[in-house]
């Protein structure tokens, strides 16, 4: 069931060479996985709420992908948004 979630999600997702994502609650990465193997020039940053959740994101780099981790709480996070900054 989650197979087919994850790849009904990825397939609604409009994705471009310039796009930077944020994955949040990444834990296994595979969210940001099927996006790279979609469009491998993305950057990636995957948000873990700690470093034993990050551990499980490992996939990732045993597939020659690059995703950049961030230790943080989904509240505390620092990234900002280009669309609220066009507010």
């Amino acid at each position: 069931m989650l197979g087919w979630f994850r790849r009904s999600f990825l397939d609604t997702v409009d994705i471009r060479i310039s796009y930077r994502i944020l994955d949040v609650c990444a834990e296994t990465n595979a969210v940001g996985i099927g996006l790279l193997e979609r469009a491998p020039d993305l950057k990636v940053v995957a948000g873990y709420r700690s470093y034993a959740m990050q551990k499980g994101g490992r996939r990732a780099t045993d597939r020659g992908f690059r995703i950049e981790s961030v230790i943080s709480d989904v509240h505390g996070l620092f990234f900002r948004s280009k669309i609220a900054d066009q507010s």
